[in-house]
């Protein structure tokens, strides 16, 4: 640039204000991080739980359909299926809600993952969660925590259980269970 520079005018001092006043108080970027960092962790464990619900009931239906195809497996084990498959669709729903809305289209309370995603939507705004948001969060982690050892006992203990007593009865081999001995070991 080779042109000439010119003085325009006196300087002086320029107060800026916003034209905007956010009508929520605005919420501290640690606060944000905070809420941001313990929303991932209860993220993390919802899906790996709902994940492994989703595995469990696969596993079910999988060896239900071994049974009902199995002429010398007792029918027992086909009604303890159905009750373990019912326990696990149960589990799911408490998490995650119904899939179909009833005929009233009401969904009935919000589900764990409802309230989650509620408490999420404080993390895309410029003023961070809200007393809104803070409160989903609140409920989703309460009600995790009345369901949370029974379904963990569901998948720890009553599914392997199950696996167990399909391996007893000769069942063949399905995913979910140990590896079948081969040549007597």
């Amino acid at each position: 640039f080779t042109g000439e520079v010119s003085v325009l005018g006196e300087s002086g001092e320029v107060e800026v204000v916003e034209l905007h006043q956010p009508t929520i108080a605005r919420v501290s970027p640690t606060e944000i991080t905070a809420y941001k960092k313990e929303l991932a962790a209860f993220g993390e464990v919802l899906t790996a739980m709902n994940s492994k619900l989703g595995d469990a009931k696969s596993q079910v239906t999988e060896a239900t359909n071994l049974v009902r195809g199995n002429a010398k497996a007792p029918l027992s084990l086909l009604a303890e299926l159905r009750a373990l498959e019912l326990k696990l669709t149960a589990a799911s729903e408490q998490l995650s809600g119904a899939p179909t809305p009833n005929k009233f289209k009401s969904s009935g309370n919000p589900s764990i993952q409802s309230r989650f995603g509620n408490a999420r939507g404080g993390t895309f705004s410029a003023h961070g969660p809200t007393k809104t948001n803070r409160q989903q969060f609140a409920i989703a982690k309460e009600e995790f925590a009345e369901i949370e050892g029974g379904i963990r006992a569901l998948l720890d203990q009553e599914v392997p259980a199950m696996m167990k007593k399909l391996d007893a009865a000769g069942i063949p081999w399905s995913k979910g269970r140990a590896l079948p001995a081969t040549n007597g070991r």
